[in-house]
């Protein structure tokens, strides 16, 4: 179950995301802001799992297995994010947010919409 917190997160990129976004460049259409908020969820749920993974590589004996879970859940958030016209940053510091949303063009200055922690 998500927290307040983590619920507001995502109703925020939502917004960001459903204002920015161009007209999909397949058939030029625009998306409803609940097929937005769909993905932007799936990419926080694989975000929680990435943080789950990353403590673990810290805390746990690096696996085989436990990599390739990690570089497939990287790859399904990035062709998300790409599907969104957005840029996920992955970042596997497990003291911070796994994936920092960024739009074309835009910088990381710490002000950028996370998902994915646990707060």
């Amino acid at each position: 179950m998500a927290s307040q917190f983590q619920v507001e997160a995502i109703a925020v990129v939502t917004a960001l995301i459903a204002l920015r976004r161009p007209k999909d460049p397949k058939d030029g259409h625009e998306w409803g802001a609940s097929q937005i908020a769909h993905r932007v969820i799936d990419i926080h749920r694989i975000g929680k799992t990435l943080h789950k993974l990353y403590e673990d590589d810290c805390n746990l004996d690096t696996s085989e297995r436990r990599e390739k879970r990690e570089a497939q859940l990287e790859a399904k958030a990035q062709l998300l994010g790409t599907e969104l016209g957005v840029i996920l940053k992955i970042q596997g510091d497990p003291r911070g947010w796994p994936l920092i949303v960024l739009f074309p063009g835009e910088k990381d200055t710490g002000s950028a919409p996370r998902l994915g922690g646990r707060n």
